[in-house]
């Protein structure tokens, strides 16, 4: 499978939620050497989905839900739980930066006024979603973190750069009870943020 070569340049929209769940709640085991950042055994999760449109160096859908670590080197994000719709991007990750992205069928209406996205894997449904703009802040804002991964050559850190115009809202989530996001049923997020505009560079590993 070939795949374009860092970094990546990716531009569309991405919607965003953040979390507060008990720490052992969270699947998946941090990277060898990092922990979970808690407080009172909780920890913050976020989950996103992106839509990736053509004009970067690839055009696919994402859905994920990660966490922040904490290392020697400082903080970071671990990204354990992730699918997209483009073989090309799941082997890239894979090969280049050690992260576990799998394959799954997206359905995704998109709009200045609403989003609505689901996601399933063989008829399996792992999450659906609608997001309703409230506030939009004026001009762009950037962003940026570090994403910590195990690969065959070792932990990897990979610096993701992101600037867009924000807008908050509000989402509706619903999750498969018996999915891998199943954790945050019955919960709400504490806040919830659309990307738009965006521009993303990925990349490459520190």
């Amino acid at each position: 499978m070939t795949y374009p070569p860092p970094p990546w340049q990716l531009q569309g929209e991405l919607y965003a939620s953040l979390w507060r769940v008990p720490a052992r709640s969270f699947p998946g085991s941090a990277p060898s050497g990092l922990r979970p950042v808690t407080l009172y055994g909780q920890t913050l999760v976020g989950t996103a989905w992106a839509h990736y449109e053509p004009g970067g160096v690839l055009a696919y859908n994402e859905v994920l839900a990660a966490c922040r670590v904490r290392g020697p080197g400082g903080t970071a994000t671990h990204v354990p739980l992730i699918w997209v719709d483009h073989p090309s991007s799941a082997a890239g990750a894979r090969a280049l930066w050690g992260i576990p992205k799998r394959l799954a069928t997206f359905s995704v209406t998109s709009t200045r006024a609403a989003l609505e996205a689901a996601a399933d894997v063989n008829g399996q449904a792992i999450a659906s979603t609608r997001f309703h703009p409230h506030l939009r802040l004026p001009g762009r804002w950037p962003l940026q973190t570090r994403l910590a991964h195990c690969s065959p050559d070792g932990m990897k850190l990979t610096r993701a750069r992101l600037s867009a115009r924000v807008t908050f809202g509000s989402t509706e989530w619903r999750f498969a009870s018996e999915g891998p996001l199943a954790f945050l049923a019955c919960r709400t997020p504490l806040l919830s943020v659309r990307f738009s505009e965006m521009t993303l560079v990925f990349g490459p590993p520190e």
